[in-house]
């Protein structure tokens, strides 16, 4: 049996949901998802901070941080998975730590007056 879906209080924010889509959709277009490297634990991980100046907690990357080293070195998801993982060649160059700090010169900016 699945476990129960956990709800965590993470914040309030003055920032809208519009500037939150103009600010992080610069680093996440479309066709740019990749399972193990730029997935929804990353966006989560660069909204939290963008909204909150919170980071997620490492435990929910663990997994698919080990997954993708293993990848990387030895092809071991794509085995596992027979093919149904391929790495999107268009997540190449994402990272979230860069992002990250992309996303603090914008927060820092006078022009978006965030901080």
């Amino acid at each position: 049996m699945a476990d129960k879906p956990q709800v965590l209080y993470m914040g309030l924010t003055r920032i809208s949901g519009e500037d939150l889509k103009e600010q992080l959709g610069r680093f996440f277009k479309r066709g740019t998802y990749d399972l193990l490297r730029k997935n929804c634990n990353s966006f989560t991980d660069c909204a939290l901070f963008f909204l909150l100046d919170s980071r997620l907690d490492p435990g929910y990357r663990g997994l698919e941080q080990l997954g993708h080293m293993a990848d990387r070195q030895a092809g071991i998801v794509q085995a596992i998975t027979e093919g149904g993982y391929r790495p999107n060649p268009n997540a190449d160059k994402f990272s979230v730590e860069f992002t990250i700090s992309e996303i603090d010169k914008i927060k820092s900016s006078s022009a978006f007056g965030l901080r």
